[in-house]
């Protein structure tokens, strides 16, 4: 009771420290306008030791989320109003002169009150608030000046069209160095915490970054760069009544060299990455060497030189790689190039080794022609032959940080590259491990898919590199050599508003034993695409036979935008894509699996005056089949209105989530008034 009765009068106590603060700057300012003597006008220096009272403003938001399990039946619900009056105290100063600590704060004190009610509980939260920014910097003329930057928000936060969250966060950041001299260095540390809360799941995040950076730079370009960075990030994820947490921490360095010569270039590289994790940690190091000389306008040849050792998760690995080659261009319309290549590997994971060597080599002809003035014709090709030996020993081999793309159209969905595969041991995006709730393994094919999801830890957004480290079953020892050829034709015309495409890749391989699993593949694409004005549409068909799977698959991407008068605009995107794997033809084969994938997003806009903003959109994306599927459904409305100082921000969000055992529903909205002065 007494400490309750102590918190209640320290709450008081600050309540009426935050009120006199607020009325102090207020009255400040208007005793400065009405004075006979004008001290704001004249004698602004004086002026400025005090605060000025920026704005007054509330922040309402109410939200109603509710889960509805298919499996089990079960049903909860969550609600929540939140309720923040504030006011914005600025001031613009400096400490004894401006160049010695020159700074602009912005303070927010205020009061927020939150009431939630969810199935089978409920509760009132009331406290003070203080966010703001601060933005200062010391001895601003000298070469080793200190930047210093803190800000601490409520906002409602997009991790794309489909996912949003209302999140509490917190930065500083200090950056400092020395700006002058042969080897300027940089100096910068990062913190950052935040809250978010949405569909009923809270993240909440701690990061720590340290950057620092040297650049050494010469005459004809030449340069040496340095950089060391070091980051810590842990998080805790509340979904419903699981929790999941994860710590990672990477340490990672680079040094690079380029040099220039009178014919030629020298680019050399090392780089390492130690990266610890809950559920992996590895050491990595590269170094790299690659010399280019140039006989002549129209020959140049190249000498690259590799090497890399990885240590972690239960494994070790030693690797060489070389390629020298050469390129002409005998005409201004046809590029020639030849190079041979090699490499060395030798690895041990769980008790297995392996010890590799491969060499080969390639050729690629790319010819350019301008038809007349209404197209271009571009043809290419590029022939490869391989032949690998190895010695192994045990039944499995570790395949580390293998690096993929995420599908920039179509279900967020990648093939790991190895068949045969037993387990995965990390998923990483910069180097930072992902949390499982982030993505899910369809093990009914060969090799595994994984499908990635939205979340406010990684946010893993279409286009993104992921690395995937895993183990798979091995090759027996032997050799088995490798031909590749590559072609592809494309005609570019209607000055260059369209396209059409297709290109035509095989692989063959020949083991010296049938205990080898090798993918043999041929792939077959057409496409085009069109931009007129505003209006753009691009259209594919591939079809892929593999002795492990096939596939076929045909996409589709079109958009319109266009002003539909001189204040209001309107667009449209859509894509879609049907995916089919019908049962493979090798050692490993798959069940027929069949995917689809459609993608609606509308947008209208309209603003009358440069003080009136109405935005409109709404989204549709349906993923059936391959394991998962999913509806996603949203509608978003903002009306943003300037009513001479006053500002008035009202928002509406409706998002409808449906998976395979669950379905999600969250209503958001939200009223922001602020009264500039």
């Amino acid at each position: 009771m007494k400490t309750a009765r102590k918190n209640q009068q320290r709450q008081r106590r600050r309540l009426r420290a935050l009120t006199v603060l607020v009325l102090a700057a207020g009255v400040t300012k208007l005793w400065a306008n009405d004075a006979p003597w004008g001290i704001e006008r004249q004698d602004p220096l004086w002026f400025v030791f005090v605060p000025h009272l920026r704005y007054i403003k509330t922040d309402v938001e109410a939200e109603d989320t509710t889960y509805n399990s298919k499996t089990g039946g079960s049903s909860t619900s969550y609600q929540r109003v939140y309720v923040s009056p504030t006011v914005g105290i600025g001031w613009d100063y400096f400490i004894y002169h401006p160049d010695l600590f020159f700074f602009s704060t912005l303070v927010e004190p205020g009061f927020d009150w939150t009431q939630i009610n969810g199935t089978g509980y409920s509760s009132s939260q009331d406290s003070l608030l203080l966010n703001g920014s601060l933005n200062g910097i010391l001895l601003r003329e000298k070469p080793y000046a200190t930047t210093l930057d803190y800000t601490r928000s409520h906002d409602e936060v997009h991790y794309d069209f489909y996912n949003s969250a209302t999140t509490d966060a917190e930065n500083l950041g200090v950056t400092t160095g020395y700006r002058e001299g042969p080897v300027p260095v940089s100096l910068s540390v990062h913190k950052s915490n935040s809250d978010s809360l949405g569909y009923n799941q809270e993240t909440i995040s701690e990061q720590f970054m340290l950057d620092l950076h040297a650049r050494n730079e010469r005459r004809k370009q030449d340069a040496t760069d340095f950089t060391y960075q070091y980051s810590q990030l842990n998080y805790q994820n509340h979904y419903q009544v699981v929790t999941s947490t994860s710590e990672n921490s990477y340490h990672r360095v680079t040094l690079t060299d380029l040099e220039h010569f009178s014919h030629s270039t020298l680019n050399s590289g090392v780089y390492f990455y130690d990266t610890i994790s809950a559920q992996s940690s590895s050491e990595n190091l590269n170094a790299t060497v690659g010399y280019n000389y140039d006989h002549s306008p129209q020959l140049h040849s190249f000498y690259n030189y590799a090497f890399s050792t990885y240590s972690g998760n239960g494994s070790d690995s030693v690797e060489n790689n070389f390629s020298a080659g050469v390129g002409h261009q005998l005409y201004e319309s046809l590029c020639s190039g030849f190079n041979a290549h090699g490499s060395q590997l030798s690895s041990s994971s769980f008790g297995s080794t392996l010890d590799s060597y491969s060499i080969g080599v390639d050729e690629n002809e790319d010819y350019t022609k301008r038809l007349g003035d209404w197209g271009r014709l571009t043809l290419g090709n590029n022939l490869g032959c391989d032949f690998t030996s190895q010695d192994s020993t045990g039944s499995q081999q570790f395949i580390s940080d293998e690096a993929h793309s995420i599908p920039t159209i179509g279900p967020m969905i990648i093939r790991l590259k190895q068949p045969r595969d037993l387990s995965i041991t990390s998923v990483k995006k910069n180097n930072l491990e992902l949390d499982p709730s982030e993505w899910h393994v369809n093990q009914a094919s060969d090799p595994w898919q994984i499908q990635f999801f939205t979340s406010p830890i990684s946010n893993v957004q279409p286009g993104d590199t992921v690395t995937i480290s895993y183990t798979a079953q091995s090759n027996p020892s032997g050799s088995y050599s490798t031909v590749t050829d590559n072609c592809r034709a494309s005609l570019r015309f209607w000055d260059d508003r369209a396209e059409i495409y297709a290109s035509y890749n095989v692989t063959v391989n020949q083991a010296s034993s049938d205990e080898f699993l090798l993918q043999n593949f041929n792939a077959f694409e057409i496409g085009a695409d069109c931009e007129w004005h505003d209006f753009h549409a691009s259209g594919s068909y591939t079809d892929q036979r593999s002795t492990l799977y096939d596939f076929q698959s045909l996409t589709f991407n079109q958009g319109y935008a266009t002003p539909i008068s001189s204040h209001s605009t309107v667009g449209v995107e859509l894509s879609e894509q049907w995916n089919v794997y019908p049962p493979g033809s090798g050692t490993s084969t798959n069940a027929t699996q069949t995917g689809s994938f459609y993608s609606l997003m509308t947008h209208y806009n309209w603003h009358p005056t440069s003080s009136f903003t109405w935005n409109i959109e709404a989204g549709y994306q349906r993923q059936a089949g391959l394991g998962y599927d999913q509806n996603l459904f949203a509608a978003r409305t903002y009306l943003n209105w300037n009513i001479g100082k006053l500002e008035l921000h009202l928002g509406f969000e409706h998002d409808d989530q449906e998976y395979v055992a669950e379905k999600r529903q969250r209503e958001f909205v939200y009223l922001r008034m602020r009264r500039n002065f």
